[in-house]
């Protein structure tokens, strides 16, 4: 789609030139009418506009991502839909992106790089520590402030949160253009942490310090740089300063649990960059550079569960599988669809490949050199594994039609979720002595809420029979009052979130009925409840307004296009639901009554107030000092928006005219 210029986008925003493009859209140069300066806007596919789900995660990650202010962070001005467009608005930021840099000039001092990598890492810091994951580091998404600066450029990181926002996949086949920069748990399909975007940094700084990629330069095969990623080693770097690599080799841990943390890269960057000042980039002839493969299982092994049976384990998902994709492909269509699944940590012998050398091997697995992950064998073992698994009736039941021994001691939790309405719900969930304990934790940020929310809980072939503590009020979700089709969905009434301060509510069940038997069950069981839940929240069909706080997306400001001088303006205000605009049930109109709608009670915690109308219009109206009702002094052509608990209501013009005309 051709998109004249200029264009205005949103109610305060003009386009002006295309300066950009990328695989998610196109960025042109604007102006914020509003504050007088420059933006980036970011206008995404029009091949996007149509998805409901893409739509919805921008609205859900509007506040999130607005609210991200660091001096290392691209500003996010706002997230707007205009027009049949899905938009970002973002700070302008000048000087090339590293990626740039790269290309052109090769690799970097190792003063340089490390500072560049400090300043990513402080950014990552703050933003993880808000429960926000970039999930696309790069050279391409940071930007040099001061790239004239050969000790240290400024940095600048750009598009947090936007992968997100696109639902970009974490599999290979999805991130062709990204695949050297994931991080291992990404391809297995585990759940997303703040270290894949260290490990995905580590890439980078590889890269920063030599010139190169760890993992095959230009590969454009995206299978091969998994494989990579999954079972290979980076070379070591000739020359480079011992210091520097250990920073690398800790960021590029493939078990997240051993990888440094973005405080950890912080601190030692800063540390070692001391010690490398005045030293100069290092030259590395290309195609040098070839990964290690990683140390081998003897097929010969004798697999034992960890209780010493000698009967081979069913196969759980708590170690993933490497899964040779290339090999899978050139096998033809029946093997295509074949699904090897994973087996259980067993104690093994190590088999030494000579092929790997000493320095890389005591680097990378001195705490773990008698006890590695069935991932690392050959496809004979696991082909062994896997048949056995499915003899046996895998990790459902077994041939004996028993359930599954379900073990004490698992915990798994979910990253904080945010609503437009400013509520935020963090999902965690513990076993212990067979039963299950989930916890739900509800904050506010900064305006009070209150009202009713809604909660799935499944099991693995029914509702689960939960009780409920007596925090607050709990009881069945009703179909036949909202409208909303939840199975086994649970009202949750929130009396008051006060700001900052947490409503927790818990529910137990036995662990078996939710088929809960390793960490992996569990974690993919908390995946399920939040993606239960959001399916019956954003249910387009549902034209209730019930569950506002989690349902009510936007809202806008409604009023006649001309009023005369010295009239009163009528001021309707709209909520965006799943299904569209709901014109029937107004949030609020004036002249302001004493009786809010039950939404405006919910949104606002019953705090009236934190709702005022707002304008734009230089004293050509007045607004009483409740903020509650509006009135024209003056000709003007302006606009009339609002502020209502946590959210910012999007403004409607107005032209005011002379009293004859």
């Amino acid at each position: 789609m051709s998109i004249a210029l200029p264009f205005d986008f949103g109610s305060s925003y003009q386009a002006i030139r295309k300066i950009g493009q990328g695989a998610s859209g196109r960025v042109f140069e604007g102006i914020d009418r509003v504050r007088g300066d420059y933006v980036a806007i970011k206008i995404l596919r029009s091949d996007l506009d149509d998805d409901a789900q893409l739509v919805q995660r921008f609205v859900n990650e509007r506040r999130t991502l607005t609210e991200l202010e660091h001096p290392r962070i691209i500003t996010v001005r706002d997230l707007i839909v205009d027009q049949g467009m899905l938009g970002i608005v973002m700070e302008l930021a000048s000087g090339p992106t590293l990626g740039e840099r790269l290309a052109t000039s090769g690799a970097m001092t190792p003063a340089a790089a490390l500072a560049v990598a400090r300043q990513v890492a402080e950014a990552l810091s703050y933003a993880h520590g808000r429960g926000v994951v970039h999930r696309d580091i790069k050279p391409d998404n940071i930007i040099l402030t001061n790239p004239g600066d050969v000790d240290e450029p400024g940095v600048k990181v750009a598009d947090f949160g936007i992968a997100k926002i696109l639902g970009e996949s974490s599999t290979a086949t999805h991130l062709v253009g990204t695949a050297h920069y994931l991080a291992p748990e990404l391809v297995r399909g585990n759940v997303l942490s703040p270290s894949v975007d260290v490990y995905a940094l580590g890439v980078t700084l590889y890269q920063m310090v030599s010139g190169q990629l760890p993992f095959g330069a230009g590969d454009d095969n995206p299978y091969a740089v998994v494989q990579h990623h999954l079972h290979s080693m980076p070379a070591v770097i000739p020359g480079l300063d011992d210091q520097v690599w250990g920073l690398i080799r800790g960021m590029l841990s493939k078990d997240p649990a051993d990888r440094l943390s973005d405080d950890d890269v912080v601190s030692l960057a800063g540390d070692i960059i001391v010690n490398v000042e005045g030293q100069p980039p290092l030259t590395v002839p290309e195609g040098t550079l070839v990964p290690h493969a990683m140390t081998m299982l003897r097929q010969s092994t004798s697999l034992t569960t960890p209780e010493g049976d000698e009967e081979p384990a069913a196969a759980t998902d708590d170690a993933p599988v490497p899964i040779d994709l290339e090999n899978l492909r050139a096998l033809g269509r029946s093997a295509s669809a074949t699904i090897l699944k994973a087996g259980p940590e067993l104690d093994v012998e190590v088999l030494d490949d000579p092929s790997v050398g000493e320095e890389a091997e005591e680097s990378w697995w001195s705490s773990r050199t008698h006890r590695i992950s069935v991932c690392a064998a050959g496809f004979l073992v696991i082909a062994v594994v896997v048949v056995v698994w499915i003899v046996i009736g895998g990790r459902s039941r077994g041939a004996g039609g028993q359930e599954p021994k379900v073990v004490d001691g698992l915990s798994a939790s979910l990253p904080m979720q945010t609503y437009p309405s400013g509520l935020n719900v963090t999902r965690a969930a513990t076993v212990s002595k067979g039963t299950l304990k989930y916890t739900l934790t509800y904050r506010t940020i900064k305006q009070p809420l209150s009202g009713d929310v809604l909660e799935v809980v499944t099991s693995a072939h029914s509702c689960p029979n939960a009780t409920w503590d007596e925090t607050v009020k709990v009881t069945p979700h009703s179909p036949a009052l909202t409208s909303i089709d939840a199975r086994c969905g649970w009202t949750i009434s929130l009396k008051a979130v006060p700001q900052q301060q947490p409503v927790t509510v818990t529910a137990t069940f036995p662990a078996k009925e939710a088929a809960i038997s390793n960490q992996a069950n569990l974690q993919t069981w908390l995946q399920s409840q939040q993606q239960a839940t959001d399916k019956a929240l954003y249910n387009d069909a549902a034209t209730s307004t019930a569950y506002s706080l989690q349902r009510l997306q936007t809202m806008r400001v409604k009023i006649p296009s001309r009023v005369k001088e010295g009239s009163a303006i009528p001021v309707t205000i709209l909520g965006t639901w799943p299904g569209g605009e709901n014109e029937m049930t107004p949030i609020y109109t004036t002249p302001f009554s004493s009786n809010p709608t039950s939404i405006l009670t919910d949104i606002t915690g019953g705090k009236l107030e934190n709702v005022r109308l707002t304008d734009r219009c230089s004293g050509a109206v007045s607004i009483t000092p409740d903020g509650h009702d509006v009135s024209a002094l003056h000709p003007a052509s302006c606009s009339i928006g609002a502020e209502i608990g946590n959210y910012q209501v999007q403004e409607s013009p107005i032209t005011i005219v002379a009293g004859g005309s």
